[in-house]
């Protein structure tokens, strides 16, 4: 064994060490990420546009009235999540703050969750803090746990039932699987995954049966998830069918650069890296995979590492997650759709699975260099020590050290609102008042200007439920021919068909390179052969009445966006 007990050492003393050091590093991330979240008076996660802003009827039951989209994110709301915010609004907090602030409680919970996982599978303190450390850095390359919304809750939640089954704990456990239920239900089928794989165990090559113990336990767990997903399976959805694998290959906002790009022809992306359909989507550092691939390379040669010995029985774990994490992901794209996104059953899963195992790793390896350099024959003792010192310095900074090779970090996600005084306009219209526009600054009025909206652009026409996904279809076919009409009695009929109050319209708007080029995008191109029509007329010179208008009846102007009140289009 080598010297380097402050690396191995699982004394009191050392764990509370490298503890303290894991909650130190969780905090550091979390004020990076904070910062951001109150750099400007308005200031937002991308997510959150869409999964937060309906929480604010619990502060004002007037807000949203009649909302489709505020009614729909509603609905689609797990009820612990529902729960939570309503619960908050109840004690006077605002759910917007509340939002921006959540994840760092959740951070420092999945920290020690994550902590006590690593030591019961290797009891080394050091490997404890760096899968902690790898753990974070996943996070924080991506915007899931700063967003507030369902998926910041699986970490903590997902690390404590692992927990909870290691140290076999029951009570714990099953409410571990019924609060995944409450804010992120396919994180329940996982769970089930590895509860049935534990009631059997691989003895001396044959499969048999887990111990009495552990079966009640599995068994308990497996009741409890069952009684959750059949609760969440029986809640009915107004806005269903769920869209089948058919209906989608025919829609371009499935297929490449659509708005829910799935269906992409590159296979290696299909299956593996591919947000939607992927195994492994958007993990942004690969040197927790790249550590855990020297980890398999090592095993065959594990009885050079004395440090090998150091790992439990409980490892098994590691697999099990693995395994039942896979299984749903193939499963999910047997019936696709029907179990929402494939990579929602192995985004999160791994990451904490190659968090762990890259820890190793690093400790593992590093101990074995250390043995070499202690072995080596060399007659001057201070240089020996430089080189163990040197070593460790090395090995130890790469992990440490990774946020700074990386072009961003953290990656949040957040969304700066760049017109104050519109939302502040807009929030002192009537709380019925409905807004228009193909310009993706739409997308920021129910959030900032606490107002509804006809339809927005990214995030919001999502078109997994066909009862949804059809209105808001039709309302933005009839919203682009509208906006982009040189026919004033198409805009009035428009404007009386939705009770629309506003209209909002940026410079550049009605020019052919804005339908092509700018912020909308793909969105727009989702609508054909509409889309291809307006670019064509403005191709031909053919000037929409709106852009006629936008003057006479602005209503307020706010730098480069005009506020067009309908009422004066129509009287």
């Amino acid at each position: 064994m080598s010297k380097i007990n402050i690396l191995i050492s699982n004394s009191q003393k050392s764990q509370r060490f490298w503890l303290i050091l894991s909650f130190i590093f969780a905090l550091i991330y979390s004020f990076l990420a904070l910062k951001q979240a109150f750099s400007h008076e308005y200031v937002i996660q991308d997510d959150a546009r869409q999964h937060v802003f309906w929480t604010l009827r619990f502060l004002d039951a007037e807000l949203f009235p009649n909302d489709l989209i505020a009614d729909y994110f509603q609905s689609v709301a797990p009820a612990g999540y529902s729960f939570l915010y309503s619960l908050l609004a109840n004690l006077g907090i605002n759910s917007i703050l509340f939002s921006k602030v959540i994840f760092l409680g959740l951070d420092l919970i999945l920290t020690g969750y994550c902590w006590g996982i690593s030591l019961a599978i290797f009891p080394v303190p050091c490997a404890g803090f760096l899968s902690t450390l790898l753990l974070n850095q996943y996070l924080f390359l991506r915007d899931d746990l700063v967003s507030g919304t369902p998926v910041a809750f699986i970490y903590p939640l997902f690390t404590a039932f692992i927990y909870s089954l290691l140290k076999e704990r029951l009570i714990p456990c099953l409410i571990s699987i019924i609060l995944l239920g409450g804010f992120y239900p396919q994180g329940v089928l996982i769970a089930m995954g590895i509860l049935t794989l534990r009631l059997f165990k691989w003895r001396q090559g044959k499969l048999e049966l887990a111990s009495s113990k552990q079966l009640r336990f599995s068994l308990l767990g497996l009741l409890v998830s069952l009684v959750v997903m059949l609760l969440y399976a029986l809640k009915s959805s107004e806005y269903g069918p769920v869209i089948s694998a058919e209906q989608a290959k025919t829609m371009l906002e499935f297929l490449e650069d659509g708005e829910s790009e799935f269906f992409i022809k590159n296979s290696g992306e299909y299956w593996v890296t591919a947000m939607r359909s992927g195994i492994m989507p958007k993990f942004d550092t690969v040197l927790p995979l790249i550590a855990t691939g020297i980890l398999i390379i090592l095993i065959p040669f594990r009885h050079w590492f004395s440090l090998f010995q150091w790992v439990t029985a409980k490892v098994t774990i590691l697999f099990e997650i693995t395994f039942a994490s896979l299984g749903m992901f193939l499963l999910s794209h047997l019936f696709l759709f029907q179990l929402h996104l494939p990579s929602r059953y192995t985004e999160h899963s791994l990451r904490i699975v190659t968090a762990i195992t890259g820890a190793m790793a690093f400790v593992i390896l590093l101990d074995g260099l250390c043995e070499l350099i202690q072995k080596l024959r060399q007659p001057y003792p201070n240089l020996k020590q430089s080189l163990l010192l040197s070593n460790i310095v090395l090995v130890l900074a790469i992990p440490l050290l990774n946020p700074l090779w990386m072009d961003k970090f953290p990656e949040t996600g957040y969304i700066i609102g760049r017109y104050p005084q519109l939302y502040q306009f807009l929030r002192e219209q009537p709380k019925d008042s409905l807004v228009a526009s193909v310009i993706g600054e739409v997308n920021n009025i129910p959030i900032f200007a606490r107002r509804s909206i006809l339809v927005g652009s990214k995030g919001y026409p999502v078109p997994y439920h066909l009862g949804y996904y059809r209105q808001i279809k039709e309302r933005t076919q009839d919203l682009i021919k509208a906006y982009y009409t040189t026919e004033l009695s198409v805009l009035k009929n428009f404007i009386q068909t939705y009770d629309v109050n506003f209209l909002l319209v940026k410079e550049g708007v009605f020019t052919p390179e804005f339908i092509k080029e700018s912020e909308p995008g793909d969105w727009l191109q989702q609508y054909q052969p509409i889309t291809q029509k307006v670019l064509i007329s403005l191709q031909n010179g053919e000037t929409p009445i709106l852009s006629l208008l936008k003057q006479e009846c602005s209503a307020f102007a706010d730098k480069d966006i005009h506020v067009v009140a309908t009422e004066c289009i129509v009287d």
